[in-house]
């Protein structure tokens, strides 16, 4: 490092190097990282990182020419420069980052459950998260643009390739956009806006994905694997406020979504109409359907009303079954609430899971309310007073349609309006 004209327009330019070394390690130490009980993960001298870097700058500016890191095989080429902010300029950064096939796997740490580990046997609610503030102050300080540029990223077996995410921010305003990633034998993108010119800040986010393979998705998200497929899906949403929380609080959107060359495990279904059956009067019983299902068609939506835990609307048909409903998710106590119709429609519907037609084109009311960690076995049951209640028309209905016959059949056709007006106050009552 040398520095120039110290105490008049001081002039700075070095070349800053370090050898190999264990990243996690690294940042461990410096409290970026938790150490996990197993440590730093061990890594060979091929996955160690190294960096070079040149810098240089005055007064008024800095900037990176050039820098150079090296994670393993791979390599990562950076630049960028900062001019610093005047009375009437705020600072202004730009930066540029490219690089080859990165494999991040060798340097996260995952910690491995021990023999003596045991379930606790009562579990208390965790203390809530503190809020989190959004950087509203940073945005007004700075003017920044970027690029990152990488041709692959993996991460425990998920490859990413093709990584194109560019940043700006200009007048208060924060604007991320992501074009289309390869992964998952599908594609996703989106972009994101953060205005915080006002006192409340205003954010605006789409994302799509298309053709995303669910059975290489499902290994990284818990309880995924009940339906596989590729999915097609797009989402828009937006909220307001200064915190994390306020944005969650009044997140409003919509996300529509198809899954097509699809299998799905009906079991909870088959569950939910056993015991809707159970209930039904003449003893009748669901035929058997198998475990999976195969549909021609499957898709529907979720909406969002001013937050997450309640007014979200959603609707799932599959070939000739049909989920409508609403509820919402509480994220800090991990459950869900939601009031569902299961209906199994009738022609000209095609009829893949078939039923028999006592039950076609009734909504069933269901209720979903459990924890994410509950058994899925436990996630829904019939609403039991309604299926009675809905048995109990279905039955009156019958009787009435068997009368409505003999009186067409057999009444003398003079007196069959008395003959209804009469069924119809028995029936009624």
């Amino acid at each position: 490092v040398s520095v120039a004209n110290f105490n008049n327009n001081p002039q700075f330019s070095g070349n800053l190097a370090a050898d190999p070394f264990s990243l996690p390690g690294l940042l461990q130490r410096l409290g970026m990282l938790e150490e996990s009980q197993s440590g730093a993960p061990t890594l060979t001298n091929e996955q160690l990182a190294a960096f070079q870097m040149q810098f240089s700058g005055n007064s008024s500016e800095a900037t990176m020419p050039s820098l150079t890191l090296r994670l393993g095989e791979a390599e990562v080429q950076a630049s960028g420069s900062a001019r610093f902010a005047t009375a009437t300029a705020p600072m202004n950064i730009s930066y540029s980052v490219i690089g080859g096939d990165i494999d991040l796997s060798p340097y996260i740490t995952a910690d491995e459950p021990t023999e003596t580990e045991t379930e606790p046997e009562a579990t208390t609610a965790a203390p809530a998260e503190p809020d989190t503030p959004l950087p509203t102050g940073l945005l007004s300080s700075m003017n920044l643009i970027g690029s990152v540029s990488l041709a692959s990223v993996t991460v425990n077996n998920m490859r990413f390739d093709n990584i194109n995410l560019y940043t700006n921010i200009e007048d208060s305003v924060l604007d991320l956009e992501l074009t289309p990633v390869s992964a998952f034998d599908g594609s996703l993108q989106g972009s994101l806006r953060l205005d915080a010119r006002s006192d409340e800040p205003a954010l605006s986010t789409r994302f799509s994905t298309d053709s995303l393979n669910l059975l290489q998705l499902a290994p990284s998200i818990s309880r995924f694997n009940a339906v596989t497929g590729n999915l097609n899906m797009e989402s828009e949403h937006s909220g307001r406020g200064s915190s994390v929380d306020a944005l969650l609080n009044t997140l409003s959107g919509s996300t529509t979504f198809t899954v097509s060359d699809n299998s799905v495990d009906i079991g909870l279904i088959k569950q939910v109409f056993t015991a809707i059956a159970a209930l039904s009067p003449d003893g009748a019983s669901i035929q058997q359907w198998p475990d999976i299902i195969r549909f021609n068609e499957m898709g529907g939506y979720i909406t969002l009303d001013e937050g997450l835990q309640v007014n979200q609307n959603i609707k799932l048909r599959m070939d000739n079954f049909d989920i409508t409903g609403s509820g919402g998710i509480d994220l800090a106590a991990g459950s869900f609430d939601y009031d569902l119709l299961f209906t199994v429609l009738g022609d000209p519907f095609t009829q893949t899971i078939p039923i028999g037609e006592l039950y076609h084109d009734i909504s069933w009311p269901v209720q979903c309310s459990a924890a994410f960690d509950d058994p899925v076995g436990q996630y829904c049951g019939p609403d039991f007073n309604a299926v009675r209640d809905i048995f109990a028309q279905i039955g009156t209905n019958a009787v009435r349609n068997r009368l409505e016959e003999v009186i067409s059949d057999q009444v003398p056709e003079e007196v069959q309006d008395s003959a209804r007006g009469l069924l119809r106050n028995l029936l009624n009552r």
